[in-house]
């Protein structure tokens, strides 16, 4: 084939691509012939919600451990006072001057255990099952003018019941980006409510009536999170297995960078987490 067939060959294939022409490229042997193949990768670092958004290749996570420790507080901690006390006149409900009412936005132990420290897996991994949330309710209640608990995971789906045990009118604000509640409870009421959606961070509780009533409840769509007791210790069982990354709230402010923490198959993990008290705001 002279130079010039080739050449119009050529152009008649460029000009008519879907013509079913393909290119002759000579090899060794002679006759050899190819397709282009072009590839797209994706770049958005984003998956289908078929594909499970990104992780399908991670093998699914079937083993579990336990995270442990306890958070302390390093330095001076505040020391705080009563917010009222018992038979203060000037406050106006006979209930809620029937007792000290304590300010708690920072309970250290005599040891330094920080106290109401939210401790949760800053995402749910993809690939494993997430267990359904349980049946049995949080209970928020409010008595002797204050929220007990002070601070309470909640998951999404689980019922929260609002609870007024005292013998005056109270109200529940729930102050968070998705978790919004805004309910009055007359004396000795409950109301049933709950979280449709997670936070990434505690949504805060107040009551209207009573401006010194305040708390923290944080709803989460996964069961890996919990808040430290009295002493600062903690406990999340049945952790997904692997390289995890933990988030620690106190009083609605994150008070440490995020821990990546290895959690070993059927196995503990244990760390103390040391807060500056710089970081505790009353």
């Amino acid at each position: 084939m002279n130079i010039n067939v080739q050449l119009l060959l050529i152009l008649a294939c460029a000009l008519v691509p879907f013509s079913g022409c393909t290119e002759r490229r000579e090899a060794l042997g002679g006759g050899a012939e190819s397709k282009t193949q072009v590839t797209v990768l994706r770049v958005d670092g984003g998956g289908s919600e078929a594909d499970g958004g990104g992780d399908t290749g991670a093998a699914k996570i079937t083993t579990f451990g336990t995270f442990k420790g306890r958070v302390v507080v390093t330095g001076t901690a505040p020391k705080l006072g009563l917010i009222y006390a018992k038979g203060d006149a000037s406050v106006q409900d006979a209930v809620c001057r029937a007792s000290d009412i304590p300010n708690e936005s920072v309970v250290v132990s005599d040891d330094g255990g920080l106290a109401n420290v939210f401790i949760f897996l800053r995402r749910a991994p993809k690939n494993v099952d997430i267990p359904e949330p349980p049946a049995e309710a949080v209970v928020l209640d409010q008595l002797g003018c204050k929220f007990i608990p002070h601070a309470a995971v909640v998951r999404v789906g689980q019922p929260l019941l609002l609870k007024n045990s005292d013998g005056t009118t109270h109200n529940v604000k729930g102050n968070g980006l998705a978790f919004t509640i805004n309910e009055t409870l007359g004396p000795s009421t409950t109301k049933d409510s709950g979280a449709t959606r997670g936070e990434s961070k505690p949504a805060e509780i107040v009551c209207n009536f009573h401006n010194w009533m305040r708390g923290w409840v944080l709803p989460l769509d996964h069961p890996w999170g919990v808040v430290t007791a009295a002493d600062g210790s903690f406990e999340i069982q049945g952790v997904p297995s692997g390289e995890m990354e933990f988030t620690f709230y106190h009083e609605g402010k994150q008070v440490t960078g995020n821990l990546k923490v290895n959690i070993p198959a059927d196995g503990e993990a244990e760390q103390v987490i040391e807060i500056d008290a710089s970081k505790l705001v009353p």
